[in-house]
């Protein structure tokens, strides 16, 4: 017999309940490209100001095959990944994790992409590895690798780049009199940065997951303007201005996540997470605004250098149970958070006025300004609620939602002037503690079926606010409120 060809349109996308499915093989990309030059093909799915959105949603997390991947990072997971190892593209809201363990829907769910790799990738090693070079030393370079053997699995992403540009560009002036402006520069910018993910199953009785994400950044930028005013009493004058300025960032982040299976009907969720942040910036500012004849009117120099740390930890635990009663359970979350911000900065300014025609300084002044700052908060929250089946379609829900968060912020500025005596500077000084206390009860009661879920809701809360500064000028504010808050949600599937 001879040759027979079976042409069939190809299917590129299937919609199965509340869940969105794109044939990959159907959407054509260049052979090197990763998951999110993919995503960016599909219809509905966008990305604006770095956030990728799925008909207009922001998507919040992406997983791979069902499991947790670098976290809530979704552009990172997404960059990690081949387009050649992905058969389907899912998109759906996921449920909360207390919806997930109770039954009862709480409105609170997360656009989230799920990214189902090809049979034989999951069993394999596979990455990319991009290098590019130019004039002036340029380069461009990224490593990604993948191991995935089932469930366990392991991704590795390094870049590391120099390239970037500042440009320039003739606008109006904002404020006074119309104005051109020339902005010419040159700058440096060096990142690199590195990423692992691990994921792997202990069992039927856990799946957990761990990302560490490591970010460099260091700048080196140097800037001069020149504005020119051309009508009203400005005219003729001439604004100059030269800036050299540095800084660099070094930030690292770890988060995980467990599912612990501890019966047939109790399951425990763990979400810790731990962030430092170092900055440092340096910047020469040397500014003067010269009339027509070429005088001198006013000229500033101001040297300055900044330095900041923050250090953020928090953990989520949600435990739940259910009964043998279908749509009966319990279910307990407590969130613990606490967060430390130093920042220090010092400058030092000069600066000359003169009167329009004068030859000699009409003011002139010169000091050093040091501030230190020091931010702490701390959060505790809980939530316990219990569900009941009422009849066959209605569910019953009730809890009780406790909550503080505690902060002092501090902030000391000194300043010394030309003779070298140090003085409190009260505009930049502030002492403060906060406290919130925060108790709610809520009852709610649901219908669900397979096309409408309608939820009547209420909520009782009694809050107390309680700050006090003491200095440079006391002030204290202690004030309580009951707020009583009734809520219906109507989600119907029209087809």
């Amino acid at each position: 017999l001879a040759d027979t060809v079976v042409e069939a349109v190809e299917t590129r996308v299937e919609i199965r309940g509340d869940t969105t499915a794109f044939n990959a093989s159907a959407y054509g990309v260049n052979p090197d490209a990763t998951a999110a030059d993919l995503i960016r093909r599909l219809p509905g799915m966008t990305r604006t100001n770095g956030a990728i959105e799925a008909n207009g949603e922001t998507v919040q997390r992406v997983l791979v095959d069902g499991k947790e991947f670098f976290g809530d990072d979704p552009e990172q997971a997404l960059e990690a990944l081949p387009a050649d190892a992905i058969a389907e593209v899912q998109v759906y809201d996921k449920a909360s994790d207390q919806e997930e363990l109770t039954g009862f829907d709480d409105g609170q769910t997360e656009t989230t992409i799920n990214v189902v790799t090809k049979p034989e990738r999951r069993r394999s090693l596979f990455g990319t590895a991009r290098a590019g070079g130019g004039t002036g030393g340029r380069y461009v370079s990224d490593l990604t690798a993948n191991r995935f053997d089932g469930d366990r699995r392991m991704t590795l992403t390094l870049k590391s780049d120099n390239v970037d540009y500042l440009s320039g560009a003739a606008i109006r002036g904002e404020d006074g009199p119309p104005a051109f402006v020339e902005v010419g520069g040159d700058g440096i910018t060096q990142t690199a940065s590195t990423s692992l993910n691990l994921n792997d199953s202990w069992g039927d009785w856990a799946e957990v997951s761990a990302t560490y994400q490591l970010n460099a950044r260091d700048a080196v930028t140097d800037t001069d303007l020149a504005r020119d005013y051309l009508f009203a009493d400005a005219a003729g004058q001439r604004y100059t201005e030269a800036s050299d300025a540095e800084s660099n960032s070094l930030r690292h982040r770890l988060s995980g996540r467990a599912e612990v299976t501890l019966s047939d009907r109790t399951d425990l969720r763990l979400s810790p997470s731990l962030r430092f942040a170092s900055t440092e910036s340096d910047r020469l500012l040397d500014a003067r605004t010269d009339l027509a004849t070429g005088a001198l009117l006013s000229r500033s120099a101001t040297a300055s250098a900044d330095a900041g740390s923050e250090r953020d930890a928090s953990i989520r635990a949600t435990l739940g149970h259910k009964f043998e009663t279908e749509g009966r359970a319990v279910s307990l979350e407590v969130r613990a958070e606490s967060g430390r911000d130093d920042d220090d900065s010092e400058q030092v300014i000069e600066r000359v006025f003169r009167r329009l025609g004068a030859s000699e300084a009409d003011s002139s002044e010169a000091f050093a300004r040091l501030v230190e700052g020091d931010e702490v908060d701390r959060q505790l929250r809980g939530d316990v609620t219990f569900t009941e089946p009422v009849g066959d379609a209605y569910q019953l829900r009730v809890g009780y939602r406790p909550s503080v968060e505690m902060g002092v912020e501090d902030q000391v500025g000194l300043r010394e002037d030309a003779l070298g005596a140090m003085a409190l500077d009260s505009s930049f000084t502030s002492f403060a503690d906060r406290r919130r206390v925060t108790h709610a009860a809520f009852a709610g009661v649901q219908r669900k079926t397979e096309r409408l879920t309608a939820t009547l809701s209420i909520e009782v809360e009694h809050e107390r606010l309680a700050f006090e500064e003491t200095g440079p000028l006391p002030y204290r504010v202690d004030q309580s409120a009951t707020s009583v808050l009734p809520s219906a949600r109507v989600e119907w599937t029209v087809s």
